[in-house]
């Protein structure tokens, strides 16, 4: 007669724990090489007001370490939401032939690609004539709050995890 509990049976049952308990730690390991590969390409786009001698400057900056895919841009104003990049909202708004001078733009449009390290000059203008500080009086930013407009940017990692960035907030948001 034979007990329950014989070596080959607690060897056997041994040999199920072991390995069970490997493939639980595969899975785990699994688990953390893969939030390690979507760290290492984050992207984290600000978008920043900048004053550049006599030019104010909406800038795009990617500061993260992996490139940003555009998805949106959106402006939000207290009454509406314009679909569009920073320059088309301006030219809604006033004929930027007239009303500035020495104006660029470096278009923000979804599908657009932001490298680590790349910053893009959204909207600039010159400070000089009588829509100098359009930017600052129409944007806000969080260190200058006076603008009733924010610009929102939703962009991805090549992984498709997706952030929005807004002017007037320091920090991207996880969407």
């Amino acid at each position: 007669m034979s007990s329950k509990w014989s070596t080959d049976r607690i060897v056997s049952i041994s040999a199920i724990v072991v390995s069970l308990s490997t493939l639980l730690v595969i899975i785990y390991q699994t688990h953390l090489m893969g939030k390690a590969q979507r760290a290492a390409v984050m992207p984290y786009l600000e978008v920043r007001l900048s004053l550049r001698g006599d030019r104010q400057v909406i800038m795009v900056n990617n500061t993260g370490i992996g490139p940003a895919m555009i998805k949106e841009v959106r402006i939000i104003t207290p009454d509406s939401t314009f679909v569009g990049e920073p320059f088309a909202f301006a030219k809604k708004l006033v004929d930027v032939s007239i009303d500035f001078d020495w104006y660029s733009t470096d278009l923000v449009l979804p599908g657009r690609l932001i490298i680590a390290s790349q910053s893009i000059s959204a909207f600039s203008h010159s400070v000089v004539g009588n829509r100098g500080n359009f930017i600052s009086d129409t944007f806000r930013f969080p260190y200058d709050p006076q603008g009733w407009a924010v610009i929102e940017v939703t962009y991805a990692s090549i992984y498709g995890d997706q952030w929005v960035s807004r002017s007037d907030q320091l920090t991207p948001e996880s969407r």
